[in-house]
């Protein structure tokens, strides 16, 4: 496994699995912290009631590192007070969304001083849309492939 110094390896979860696998996660953590890479958990919004913060909340004290994936800006589908938990590093929003509500990600990366990922930038016009928010990055296809580990 090729990996530069610091890189963030993103792997989605559901929330009602990472319970079942902390070990797991916490073993790919430490090859990856071996390998000069650091973890990062999505946790997907999907059934985000069923995720267990004592899971989350004892991977972080070991290292391991949070992104909230695909949040919902109009928070139909997500608890915003995880927002406030210290936990989640990182707020992932999809392109369209976060064009559609650029004062809200500027918002979230004043207020509650997490990092914003704007997803699915697959042209290099909504790049160029993109960069005139206020986000820390970008993620999609325009700028690389997903790999495999």
């Amino acid at each position: 496994m090729n990996l530069d110094k610091g890189e963030l390896i993103f792997i989605n979860m559901e929330p009602e699995v990472l319970s079942f696998l902390t070990v797991e996660v916490y073993e790919l953590y430490q090859a990856l912290f071996h390998a000069g890479a650091n973890l990062v958990i999505e946790i997907t919004e999907r059934n985000i009631e069923l995720l267990d913060l004592r899971s989350v909340y004892r991977l972080f004290d070991l290292g391991v590192e949070f992104a909230l994936d695909d949040f919902d800006l109009m928070g139909q589908h997500l608890d915003f007070s995880l927002l406030a938990n210290e936990c989640f590093r990182f707020i992932k929003i999809e392109l369209d969304m976060a064009l559609q509500y650029k004062n809200t990600v500027s918002e979230i990366r004043e207020s509650f001083c997490k990092e914003v990922i704007v997803e699915r930038v697959e042209f290099q016009e909504s790049m160029l849309e993109v960069m005139t928010l206020h986000c820390d990055y970008l993620q999609g296809y325009l700028l690389a492939d997903p790999q495999l580990l």
